[in-house]
């Protein structure tokens, strides 16, 4: 406990380290920031054929209070908003024909030649659009549900005449549709997520987060090489030397791994406490013993600071930290922060984290044998 001690008390005037700390609140911070902001990666302007049509003004209004991914403008008409397509102003438009509410009344019959019920305008095909048009097709689809109901319950029910369509549909969301947005989501094994809104710009926290911890990670192994080369660990035996640099690393990886718990628990993104502890304390051992075979491999200060930069990239590119790409599965094991990322929601990552934990002190301890730091 002594040396736990003395050794945050060496943390904290290593400017490195302060540095990595710092990082934490500028990320939330920062997330925030965009998650509040009127920003995102698409922008899409809104209008209407007709700007009295209450159903297009309707919906206007509803995609005008999103907040994510997706930005949403508002134009007087559907030429200038052509217009903004054109020039490159914004990604896409979305024009509302001036009859919406007579073609989503005709949508189901049979007889009536269809009309699209709403027009979509794009600079070119991509990704974020395609998302976009999902959006649209919600809730268009809830508009044509709704009537759909309205209709079926008119004609099979004489006695639902005397009710009005505000009333019909408000039975209609409270029996039906009790959620307002597309997406549930759920814990693996059953369960719900922590209660609450969360947007979608600050999931990818967690993911950074892990990072940071696994920098901690780094740059406390660098610190370790130096303060060895000064003989501060002479009297310790080489037997022992190892479990002497896995409690040095372990001591400042928990300290930055606080920090975060406690910048999730802050940002909403946290999840359970007990589990978010367990997943943490685990997770510190991990890295920690993954710095300390970084180590080992890399051999010098130089050698690890080069290191660095590579691997930060390689863990936002093939960790789901933003997002998660298919047939890299075998390769993202190798990197901590996807066991991190996971563990929270699977019990099946929270068993391959120690497992991955275990491997990867048995080869620290075999190659630290046979490439021994040099005092």
């Amino acid at each position: 406990m002594i040396w736990g001690w003395m050794l945050c008390k060496r943390l904290w005037k290593k400017a490195t380290f302060l540095l990595i700390l710092g990082l934490i609140p500028l990320l939330v911070f920062g997330f925030g920031i965009l998650a509040e902001e009127q920003s995102g990666f698409v922008t899409v302007v809104l209008a209407a054929e007709d700007a009295s049509d209450p159903l297009a003004n309707s919906m206007t209004d509803r995609l005008l209070q999103e907040r994510g991914l997706m930005r949403f403008v508002s134009c007087d008409s559907p030429a200038e908003a052509e217009a903004l397509v054109r020039n490159g102003t914004v990604d896409g438009a979305w024009i509302f024909p001036a009859d919406l509410q007579k073609r989503v009344e005709d949508f189901f019959d049979s007889s009536y030649r269809r009309k699209p019920l709403a027009i979509v305008l794009e600079r070119e095909s991509t990704v974020p659009l395609r998302l976009a048009r999902e959006k649209l097709s919600g809730i268009l689809f809830e508009c044509c549900s709704q009537q759909m109901f309205l209709d079926s319950v008119r004609a099979q029910s004489p006695g639902a005449q005397k009710w009005s369509d505000e009333a019909l549909l408000e039975f209609y969301r409270n029996a039906f549709t009790p959620a307002s947005h597309l997406f549930d989501f759920s814990l693996v094994g059953g369960g719900a997520p922590a209660e609450g809104e969360t947007n979608y710009l600050m999931s990818p926290l967690r993911g950074l987060l892990a990072v940071v911890i696994v920098l901690a990670g780094f740059a406390t192994a660098m610190y370790y090489m130096q303060d060895h080369r000064i003989g501060l660990f002479s009297w310790v035996s080489c037997r022992r030397l190892p479990y002497v640099e896995l409690g040095y690393q372990t001591v400042s990886v928990l300290t930055v791994g606080i920090v975060c718990l406690l910048a999730l628990m802050f940002s909403g993104l946290g999840g359970p406490l007990l589990r978010e502890i367990l997943v943490l304390l685990l997770y510190v051992v991990c890295v920690s013993v993954f710095s300390c075979l970084m180590r080992v491999l890399c051999r010098s200060m130089i050698g690890l600071g080069a290191v660095m930069p590579p691997a930060v990239v390689l863990m936002i590119a093939l960790c789901p930290v933003f997002f998660e790409l298919t047939g890299v599965f075998s390769v993202n094991l190798l990197l901590p922060p996807t066991y991190y990322i996971n563990a929270l929601y699977s019990n099946l990552y929270l068993g391959l984290m120690v497992a991955y934990t275990c491997l990867l002190w048995g080869v620290y301890r075999l190659l630290n044998r046979i490439l021994p730091l040099e005092k």
